[in-house]
């Protein structure tokens, strides 16, 4: 299991944060009262950037 999807695992648990987006490939995530959790860099597929950029998916 990579390690982005065990923490997408982890985000499921019935616990209040917000995701903040820093950039394209990373994101931060944020307890209620503003401390940084943990931040995680998301690499999206090929599929995904191509559907991002508008091109013909098959």
């Amino acid at each position: 299991m990579k390690n982005r999807k065990a923490i997408r695992l982890l985000l499921q648990r019935p616990v209040c944060v917000v995701e903040l987006v820093i950039s394209n490939h990373k994101i931060a995530v944020l307890h209620p009262f503003g401390q940084v959790a943990f931040t995680v860099n998301r690499k999206p597929t090929a599929s995904q950037n191509r559907r991002k950029k508008g091109y013909a998916v098959r």
